[in-house]
């Protein structure tokens, strides 16, 4: 689970909490608002999205927070844009211990 932050260290408002169970949790919930401040929200996911892309990782297509790297559903979210370039992944599940 990752966010921005400015370069004070705060945290900048993404439009919605991490973990939030809500429609506003779809990455692009705010894209076709007229609100200013709701197109920033939009804006901000986007950018989020992009640098973390670019270093490999990949969206969970229902949270605008949820990135993965080698698991299951990295593998997955690629292999359904490179059908072919098979990749698998790194590894499973994860338990707390």
């Amino acid at each position: 689970d990752v966010t921005l932050i400015n370069s004070k260290g705060e945290t900048l408002d993404l439009g919605g909490e991490i973990d939030e169970v809500s429609q506003r949790s779809h990455p692009n919930y705010y894209a076709n608002s007229s609100s200013e401040k709701e197109q920033q929200y939009h804006s901000r996911r986007q950018l989020l999205n992009e640098v973390m892309t670019v270093s490999g990782f990949r969206r969970h297509p229902g949270e605008w927070w949820h990135f993965s790297l080698g698991d299951q559903m990295w593998a997955w979210q690629y292999n359904q844009e490179n059908t072919d370039n098979f990749l698998t992944a790194r590894y499973g599940r994860i338990l707390a211990g």
